[in-house]
């Protein structure tokens, strides 16, 4: 049957938060969903919905299709017609006692919204479009990835992310030989290879704070011994992209509901040695040395243009800003916040939230900073530490 054959209030949860949706008899609807923050308003016909909306101060474009209880969409913002990226999915709330459980099985997410903590805020601002042509521009040209890799990738990492999805299908990979400004006698013939593709959490014209977040490399698990690579495994700096069950999300998501976000390595590829699988790509002094790593994180800071940086452990400020004039070298910076910045931009650097460093976090927040340590709210904490300061 029509929805729209008669005047009906419908009622949907999924990656969106709550949609309240008005449905008038010749079709005309609107709606709301994220406690009013969001307004949509459209018509519907066919059992398709095509609209616009707006959301914190922005407006785009919406369409999706209820088909026996189900909502699946996409969006995108701009009122201009372009792609639409954005993904909706979920399902109307009929039986409030069952909800949960058929909206788990309907886009598999194994655990609660109340678990991600801003989820539905954070789909709207994940990977925002003003952002990409800038940071595609950048991995294509000196990175080497072909463009419509690069398209695919991003798209497959959206969709993870605002559908909640826990498990891939599939994995895009990067043939080694494929990257440019590196030298091939250092990288080739290793194994467990691994990029990890920058990530942003921004809204255009906005006026909010930037803060860009600096992770040490794309650590991956080990090989068989002896295995020679040709490919490298793409993913995003701590499979920020996978926020289901992610131990970094929490935060991520916390402070991108204040800030401007953008997340990315110091060094973008890794790999192991295939004889000795402990030797990693951050211990070879002839890979680190690479101007590639100095080229490509300069390039990323012009484009974010950030009020603030954070380095997750020493080696991103020893390594990468010491090397481009932003920073001096800091023999060790894992127990307290220190100002290490020669510009405008201020650098600080903490222990790593997760790991063999977790032990150093939570001295860091509660023997130097008097703060009780929660993993969770980690890098917010820090962030708040350091702002006051």
């Amino acid at each position: 049957m029509k929805i729209e054959n008669m005047p009906t209030n419908k009622k949907f949860k999924g990656n969106f938060g709550t949609l309240n949706l008005s449905i008038e008899k010749d079709g005309s609807t609107s709606g709301n969903y994220q406690n009013n923050k969001g307004q949509l308003k459209g018509t519907i016909s066919n059992n398709i919905f095509k609209g616009t909306y707006t959301n914190a101060g922005t407006q785009g474009l919406i369409e999706f299709v209820i088909t026996d209880g189900e909502l699946t969409g996409k969006w995108k913002k701009g009122l201009n017609k372009g792609a639409m990226r954005g993904k909706w999915r979920g399902i109307e709330i009929i039986d409030e006692q069952n909800a949960a459980k058929i909206l788990e099985q309907t886009i598999k997410v194994k655990v609660s919204f109340n678990e991600a903590p801003f989820a539905s805020e954070a789909n709207e601002i994940f990977l925002e479009e003003y952002l990409y042509p800038d940071i595609k521009e950048i991995i294509v040209s000196d990175l080497g990835m072909r463009p419509n890799l690069f398209d695919t990738t991003y798209q497959l990492f959206s969709k993870i992310f605002n559908q909640g999805i826990t498990k891939e299908d599939s994995v895009p990979y990067m043939e080694i030989d494929r990257l440019k400004n590196f030298n091939q006698s250092i990288i080739s013939r290793k194994n467990s290879y691994g990029i990890d593709l920058p990530v942003w959490f921004t809204i255009k014209n906005k006026n909010r704070q930037k803060i860009m977040l600096i992770g040490m490399d794309p650590l991956r698990q080990k090989s068989t011994e002896g295995e020679i690579g040709k490919v490298a495994s793409l993913n995003t700096p701590y499979s920020i992209h996978h926020r289901v069950r992610n131990n970094y999300y929490p935060s991520i998501s916390l402070l991108a509901s204040q800030y401007d976000i953008y997340i990315t390595d110091v060094f973008k590829l890794f790999f192991r040695e295939p004889e000795d699988p402990d030797f990693v790509s951050n211990q070879n002094t002839s890979f680190t040395e690479l101007a590639i790593h100095t080229k490509l994180l300069q390039k990323e800071i012009t484009a974010f243009s950030p009020d603030l940086i954070l380095c997750l452990g020493k080696q991103p400020v020893n390594d990468g800003l010491a090397k481009i004039g932003l920073t001096r070298f800091i023999p060790s910076i894992v127990t307290k916040i220190d100002n290490i910045s020669l510009t405008s931009i201020p650098i600080y650097a903490i222990p790593h939230a997760t790991g063999l460093a977790s032990k150093h976090a939570k001295r860091f927040m509660e023997e130097k900073n008097r703060v009780k340590h929660n993993s969770k709210t980690y890098i917010v904490d820090a962030v708040k530490l350091i702002l006051d300061k």
